[in-house]
């Protein structure tokens, strides 16, 4: 039997999301076609982590700029409805970056581990593995997100309380809900 590539359709990539510069990592691995575009998989991305999709964001494959018309970077950037995965990344161990929020700064690592098959009946993009929360959607980028954490440890501290309102009363940062990842995968129309 002739070995899959990335351009069979029926080809899936799993993929190892990996938020930078969090110790311990925050990461999440999906499975998603291979032939998903660069938007769709920004919207997985965005479900994966538990973000709300009101920032702009990026790709950057190599020496390429893949991203909406909505940046401000002139012709160099690769329309991100128009490409799929598979025309830019042939497998692994590739790595790409995703930017969201430019604010913020989320940048994240994208590393396919490996090529595999669509199961018979299986639903795609499905997350099938994670470690630790991500932090929510405006919340200061990954330092003030750790200093958050820190700051929670201590109800005498002064920004406890507004800590307390951005991440949650019931927030845990060891949790990762793959069935809630996974509905918030389902509800969008791919």
């Amino acid at each position: 039997m002739p070995a899959k590539t990335s351009e069979t359709t029926s080809a899936l990539f799993q993929l190892k999301v990996t938020l930078n510069h969090s110790r311990p990592a925050i990461w999440r691995k999906v499975l998603v076609p291979s032939d998903l575009s660069f938007a769709k998989l920004h919207l997985v991305l965005q479900s994966v982590m538990g973000w709300e999709n009101c920032h702009m964001h990026q790709f950057l494959v190599g020496e390429k700029l893949v991203g909406s018309h909505d940046l401000d970077a002139g012709s160099d950037v690769v329309n991100e409805v128009r490409t799929r995965l598979n025309k830019l990344v042939s497998g692994p161990p590739e790595t790409f970056t995703y930017e969201y929020d430019f604010g913020d700064n989320w940048e994240l690592t994208v590393s396919v581990e490996k090529i595999r098959e669509r199961e018979a009946g299986g639903v795609y993009p499905v997350c099938i593995g994670g470690k630790m929360a991500a932090p929510p959607d405006d919340s200061g980028g990954i330092w003030h997100y750790f200093d958050m954490l820190d700051i929670l440890k201590d109800p005498a501290h002064p920004e406890y309380n507004e800590c307390r309102e951005i991440l949650g009363d019931h927030f845990d940062p060891k949790r990762v809900d793959l069935e809630e990842i996974n509905a918030r995968l389902r509800r969008r129309k791919w």
